[in-house]
């Protein structure tokens, strides 16, 4: 179980002034796409956790790449990571996958804003 987070606003979702929350497959989802958006340094309880998009990488599509299957890999509950794509053509990149569960086949569909904040 988690905190629900609203991707669009980049914030907690609230319902009548209460915090939702997520569970199951819906948790699973939330976890995978919440740690595409972490950078290394991002999370003060382990400074190594995150994507290094900016540090080199990002001219290394296959470290790149396999940082952030490995990062999809790593969530509780994903037993193996399916169909794969991503794409860093622009700063807002994009990453699709299907990634197996116990019980279940999810698809993620993320677009990671990045890049926006060292495009200047």
């Amino acid at each position: 179980m988690d905190i629900k987070i609203d991707f669009e606003n980049s914030d907690l979702e609230l319902k009548d002034g209460d915090l939702v929350v997520v569970s199951g497959d819906d948790c699973i989802k939330q976890q995978v796409k919440t740690g595409l958006f972490i950078l290394p340094c991002d999370w003060f309880i382990n400074i190594t956790k995150g994507i290094n998009y900016f540090q080199g990488f990002r001219n290394d599509d296959k470290r790149l790449k396999a940082q952030i299957k490995d990062a999809i890999k790593s969530v509780e509950g994903v037993d193996r990571l399916g169909k794969f794509s991503f794409d860093g053509s622009t700063t807002n990149w994009k990453v699709n996958a299907i990634i197996y569960t116990a019980n279940s086949e999810i698809e993620i569909n993320a677009e990671t804003p990045l890049g926006e904040r060292y495009a200047n």
